[in-house]
């Protein structure tokens, strides 16, 4: 019998329109009645979420920021793995020979530079159309951005670049570096965190805060940031509209995010 069921947000869960189904609620809620843990797991901060998963009565833990933290609802309290300082200092070194914008995850928030906080520039350093809608929605801009980021321990940085051939030099410079981690969300960014985090070390780690066996897991993802999730998992599954990376490792392909996954999952993994 499965226990927790850990499943990506955007591309997975939500619907085109970033919102859970009335199929998939109820879904959920069949499962949390089974003893099944709703576990919304996700490459967003805590509060990047839409409020309604935020509050969801269901969803005592959550799995954030590309698996950087863990916040368990019931008890404020937050499991995180952040870059050291000195590993957000070397990151930042690097990402300072490009032409970038970048976003940054911290104790649930994401922050951005109040300097460049606006659509001109986040067109200009290539940042996806709906991922600019999100930025002026969600960012929380600071003065002496780069000051900051230099004095605290990051959870995951979010970069896009003005050029792709600056992207894939800066992926590769990246690959040779055993201290962090690196995923896709979003068409065009790379995600930068501590290769001690990542969302399946995150799952890891809630089963043993919950006393859950990992091969008791269910997780569901649709982009690069869900890889680690699926390798970790005692299920692994991936939405049909997910990237080929994340099919060519999933136990098995299901449903498209608009076709109800927790409802196809409820009835052909859990009640079966």
């Amino acid at each position: 019998m499965y226990k927790i069921f850990a499943t990506d947000l955007d591309g997975t869960l939500l619907d085109n329109n970033s919102r859970v189904s009335e199929q998939n609620e109820q879904a959920i809620k069949e499962m949390c009645d089974m003893g099944v843990l709703f576990v919304p797991s996700t490459g967003r901060a805590f509060y990047e979420m839409p409020s309604f998963l935020q509050n969801h009565p269901l969803a005592r833990y959550v799995i954030h920021s590309d698996g950087a933290a863990i916040f368990d609802k019931k008890t404020g309290k937050t499991h995180s793995i952040p870059m050291t300082k000195a590993q957000t200092a070397r990151m930042l070194d690097i990402l300072a020979d490009f032409d970038v914008s970048v976003s940054v995850r911290k104790d649930g928030y994401c922050y951005v530079d109040k300097q460049n906080h606006n659509e001109q520039f986040y067109l200009k350093t290539g940042v996806h159309p709906l991922y600019i809608k999100h930025l002026l929605k969600h960012g929380k801009p600071l003065d002496n951005f780069k000051e900051w980021c230099y004095s605290v321990e990051i959870d995951m940085i979010c970069i896009f670049f003005a050029k792709d051939e600056q992207r894939l030099k800066c992926q590769q410079i990246f690959d040779t570096l055993p201290e962090y981690e690196t995923a896709c969300s979003v068409p065009g960014d790379i995600e930068i965190y501590s290769s001690k985090a990542g969302k399946g070390k995150a799952l890891e780690l809630l089963c043993d805060i919950t006393g859950v066996d990992i091969k008791d897991t269910i997780a569901v993802g649709d982009s690069t940031n869900d890889s680690d999730n699926l390798r970790a998992a005692g299920l692994a599954l991936a939405v049909e509209n997910a990237c080929d990376e994340l099919k060519d490792m999933a136990d098995k392909i299901i449903c498209k995010n608009t076709e109800h996954i927790a409802r196809y999952i409820i009835d052909n993994f859990i009640k079966e």
